[in-house]
């Protein structure tokens, strides 16, 4: 079994048990090789190796041996005294910030697309409003200890080996990682390296980039309509189209004839220098400011 195999195997397992150290270790049956032993110290990942699971200190340790094609793995896991902290935790709060620093925390949380922030130690940073909203729904991603994971331990293992290639600089930016989720398309997470020369292990060394495809972003197309001098009912004719509804859908809408509607949309037209309803659409869709999803979004 690869090394990097076994080392994403203890990250995911530390994660999955709870546990505040897993060293996992992999012996080829009949191999004169010795065997490869990668461990989860603290809550660091499992880039590295762990020289002992009693380097990080007391607690109570588990040890299980499993059988496996080709081999042997045995885990051994340590956890916590009762009380006992941890290393790591929830992400850093706007409170902790200087004002510039908490300034520009403002604005990523004004952001429809979920942004997180990764340590050199694929620890979460940061989470603005919308990634917040997504982890505390805990459906696809959720949040465990100092990290991120899948609901699906197959899909934690593959989002927390494509962060390490990031964090480790073995890659500028990985391909999207789908994380499944029962009766919903996928999450698509993409993780780009910060372009920050990161001096301590505590700096931003990686950019998470979560996608909702069934969370479409709210759009105001108000300053638009008020740009092309629309009136209120043109307006609401026009943030109907915007919203996909039909010419006839919008008219029930409003509670107008047909042809009262057709009418107002002649005038948008005339108004906005447009000739046709996709046109219309594309010109109000492109000039419409996007606003955050609220929190309790479902």
């Amino acid at each position: 079994m690869p090394g990097d195999e076994v080392a994403a195997i203890a990250d995911a397992l530390a994660l999955l048990l709870g546990a505040a150290a897993v060293n996992v270790t992999w012996e080829a049956a009949g191999s004169q090789q010795p065997p490869t032993s990668f461990g989860q110290p603290g809550t660091s990942p499992a880039h590295g190796l762990a020289s002992s699971l009693t380097a990080t200190g007391g607690g109570r340790c588990v040890t299980g041996t499993l059988s496996a094609t080709g081999g042997t793995i045995t885990i051994d896991a340590r956890f916590a005294d009762e009380g006992a902290p941890e290393g790591g935790g929830a992400p850093v709060t706007t409170a902790d910030m200087p004002p510039l620093t908490r300034a520009l925390a403002a604005a990523m949380d004004q952001a429809d697309v979920a942004v997180l922030l990764i340590d050199g130690h694929a620890r979460l940073m940061f989470a603005n409003a919308a990634a917040r909203a997504i982890l505390d729904r805990g459906g696809g991603l959720r949040r465990v200890g100092a990290h991120i994971a899948a609901a699906r331990p197959t899909d934690t293992l593959r989002l927390h080996a494509a962060i390490a290639r990031v964090v480790d600089g073995a890659s500028d930016k990985e391909p999207p990682v789908a994380i499944t989720r029962p009766d919903r398309r996928p999450l698509l997470v993409a993780i780009v390296a910060s372009g920050i020369a990161c001096t301590h292990p505590a700096e931003c060394a990686a950019i998470v980039h979560v996608v909702d495809p069934e969370q479409a972003p709210q759009v105001s197309i108000e300053p638009t309509c008020r740009l092309y001098g629309l009136s209120p009912v043109e307006a609401r004719l026009a943030s109907l189209l915007a919203d996909g509804i039909s010419l006839a859908g919008a008219a029930k809408a409003m509670h107008v004839r047909p042809q009262t509607a057709r009418s107002y949309l002649k005038q948008i037209f005339l108004k906005t220098d447009t000739h046709r309803q996709a046109e219309l659409v594309w010109l109000l869709l492109r000039s419409a400011v996007r606003t955050p999803q609220p929190n309790n979004a479902a």
